[in-house]
C-alpha cells in the first residue's frame, strides 16, 4: 500500500468517507444531478461514472485514495503557498473542501487566505 502524508489521510477517513458515504453500484444524485459511485466520486479514470457502473469496496478504496492524494492533496500544496506547513488539521479540512467545491475554489477561499497568515482558528 501507498503511504500517505497524514493530512490525506485524516480528510479520507475522519471527513469524507462518513458524509459520503459508500456506494457500489453507480446512483443518480438529485443535487448534482449526475452518477456517482463509491464515496460520492463522480469521476473514475477520468470518466463520468455511468448508470450500471459497480465497483468492489476495494475497488473503491483503490479510486479514492488515489484522487484524494492526486487530485487534491497534490494540487492544493502547488496551488497555496504553505499549504504543508499548515497544522494537519487544517490541510485535511481543506482537501475535504476541495472534494466538495474543486481545488480552485478552495485555494481562492477565506479559509486558505487565513491559513497562509496563520490564522488557523476563527
Amino acid at each position: 500500500p501507498t503511504v500517505h502524508p497524514p493530512a490525506v489521510v485524516l480528510a479520507a477517513d475522519a471527513l469524507i468517507k462518513p458524509w459520503e458515504g459508500l456506494v457500489l453500484s453507480a446512483h443518480w444524485d438529485k443535487f448534482s444531478k449526475r452518477y456517482d459511485i463509491c464515496y460520492g466520486d463522480t469521476l473514475v479514470n477520468g470518466k463520468p461514472v455511468t448508470a450500471g457502473m459497480r465497483f468492489t469496496k476495494a475497488q473503491c478504496d483503490e479510486i479514492f485514495e488515489k484522487r484524494i492524494y492526486s487530485d487534491y492533496y497534490l494540487p492544493l500544496t502547488k496551488k497555496i503557498t504553505g499549504f504543508t506547513s499548515f497544522p494537519v488539521s487544517v490541510q485535511a479540512a481543506q482537501i475535504s473542501g476541495a472534494y466538495n467545491f474543486g481545488v480552485a475554489g478552495m485555494a481562492g477561499s477565506r479559509a486558505a487566505a487565513l491559513a497562509r497568515q496563520g490564522q488557523n482558528r476563527l
